[in-house]
């Protein structure tokens, strides 16, 4: 894990138009070839990902409190948007001091949201927005801002249908846009036992629809306690809370997995 702690390291390179703006030194995972994109077209490359379903419950929030907090403790600046109504990102916010590198900002709708998208990847290197659970123009604007899709899932049927749904709004997004929109799905609060049947066959058909990620974020108590203790993992308190670090590692193979994912979609933009 040592080479992830230094993946995320912002740094400015001499010669680059971004200079004076955070750039990732990503160097194991070919992050010149970012470094280069952005030379060639004038821009700094600041990767948007929203986090999309149209079932409520499905995870977004607590996934998107994962990844910044996770992108945040490796050393680079994340502003995280809460665009669903219910704000419970915001709320998670408010509870404790947020990790160093992190801004929360609350979405003031869907006549704003592509201002605020403007505005906030200006400010640092990722930004992550938290979609509400149901279809809206709002929602189809951020997807449309999009760099990456992240389609948290259950191991439910009612969670796959939803998935489907969603990676169907991607696709319509990608027509309307003429570009191809990354989306995979992310199966989130499972278990780690044996999976059933029904699981089984639900994973099986979500493999079938859309890229997924290889990491799972498990259910596990260190999650759910963010919502209660704000802050990140590495915040939490080890005499209040059972499995920290296995949450962190956790996060640490997500958080990795999204930058492959991320890097996969601009090399095929780039070929």
């Amino acid at each position: 894990m040592a080479t992830l702690l230094m993946a995320f390291k912002p740094q400015v390179t001499h010669g680059n138009p971004c200079l004076g703006r955070p750039v990732l030194a990503r160097p194991f995972l070919s992050m010149s070839r970012w470094v280069q994109s952005s030379q060639e077209q004038g821009t700094c490359l600041m990767p948007t990902i929203s986090f999309a379903s149209s079932k409520g419950g499905a995870g977004k929030t607590t996934s998107c409190i994962v990844l910044g907090t996770e992108l945040a403790a490796q050393g680079t600046q994340v502003v995280i948007i809460d665009a669903d109504p219910a704000q419970r990102l915001v709320r998670w916010s408010q509870l404790a001091p947020l990790p160093q590198g992190i801004e929360v900002i609350a979405s003031a709708g869907e006549r704003h949201i592509q201002d605020e998208i403007a505005v906030a990847r200006g400010r640092a290197p990722f930004v992550l927005i938290d979609l509400e659970g149901t279809a809206s123009r709002l929602t189809s604007f951020a997807i449309s801002e999009s760099d990456l899709v992240i389609i948290p899932a259950g191991e439910e049927q009612q969670d796959a249908d939803a998935a489907v749904d969603t990676l169907a709004e991607v696709a319509m997004e990608g027509r309307a846009r003429r570009r191809d929109i990354p989306a995979a799905i992310l199966f989130a609060r499972t278990s780690a036992a044996v999976k059933s049947k029904l699981e089984r066959h639900i994973q099986t058909e979500l493999k079938a629809a859309a890229p997924v990620f290889a990491t799972q974020l498990h259910r596990r108590t260190a999650f759910s306690s963010l919502h209660n203790a704000g802050a990140g993992l590495r915040d939490l308190n080890p005499a209040d809370v059972n499995g920290i670090d296995k949450a962190v590692e956790n996060a640490q193979r997500f958080a990795s997995e999204v930058i492959d994912m991320l890097e996969e979609a601009m090399n095929a933009q780039v070929a």
